[in-house]
């Protein structure tokens, strides 16, 4: 049988517990906040660079199209087309020669939102293709 009435010294032990016990749950509680921010930012950094990879991807792809389709015809690529979120400026210059001549293109994608593009500004992507044309040929 329990008794009815405590001694102090009983009760002070019970009181120090109690007290270790909340300080021990908010030590373990900002642990926990602590490690949950660190994640939260892991995967807040993943996904920007996850959307600037696919940025980059797109850029690619609009470089390597713009220059298959001046490998089939130089003169029909136009010197700045606005693609989605990209503008792609392409400069064509050609330099006639004995049996024909050399196009060469410099392809270089900006974002779209990029004010200062072609302006001296460094391209999100760039490219530089060639193509000999024999004379008669186009």
């Amino acid at each position: 049988m329990k008794p009815l009435f405590r001694s102090p010294k009983d009760q002070q032990t019970h009181s120090r517990s109690g007290i270790a016990f909340i300080v021990e749950m908010l030590i373990l509680l900002i642990l926990v906040a602590g490690c949950l921010s660190v994640l939260i930012q892991a995967f807040a950094f993943a996904h920007q660079q996850g959307e600037e990879n696919s940025a980059t991807v797109k850029a690619v792809h609009l470089a390597s199209s713009t220059a298959e389709r001046f490998s089939a015809d130089p003169n029909s690529i136009p010197e700045v087309e606005i693609i989605s979120d990209f503008a792609v400026y392409t400069t064509v210059k050609s330099e006639q020669q004995t049996a024909g001549t050399l196009y060469t293109a410099m392809i270089e994608v900006y974002r779209f939102d990029d004010r200062d593009a072609g302006a001296g500004s460094r391209p999100y992507y760039g490219l530089e293709t060639a193509r000999y044309v024999k004379a008669g040929e186009m």
